[in-house]
């Protein structure tokens, strides 16, 4: 039985700040600060994988993509992290049948993150 790329993350933390603490040895409060611009990136490259994807700029994709994967990772948002990889890998190889459909799972994902981080204590 293979994986299906395109299916959630599951089993992944949406967001797991202790982990990413720990991983750039930081405070809690300092990586509370980071938070909202890595939302701002993460929203900002998405918002660009689309029309990448229909002008079938696939390494402009790719590169959005990274950036989400990165970004997502320094504030332990494994599950986006995950789709963001998968959807850059697969635009990075020219194989992009399943894009619009990683493209889709990633949205979810970030949706579900920006629900997590709504409900963050302030």
């Amino acid at each position: 039985m293979s994986h299906d790329p395109t299916a959630p993350a599951k089993g992944l933390p949406v967001l797991d700040l202790d982990g990413a603490c720990e991983f750039l040895e930081l405070s809690r409060a300092e990586i509370m600060l980071l938070v909202p611009q890595a939302m701002i990136e993460i929203r900002d490259k998405f918002e660009r994988i689309h029309p990448a994807l229909r002008a079938e700029a696939f390494a402009d994709a790719a590169r959005y993509a990274h950036t989400i994967k990165s970004v997502a990772a320094s504030i332990g948002a494994e599950a986006v992290r995950q789709c963001a990889e998968t959807l850059e890998l697969h635009a990075k190889t020219a194989a992009p049948d399943n894009c619009p459909q990683l493209a889709e799972a990633l949205q979810g994902e970030i949706a579900r993150l920006t629900q997590a981080v709504a409900a963050l204590p302030q």
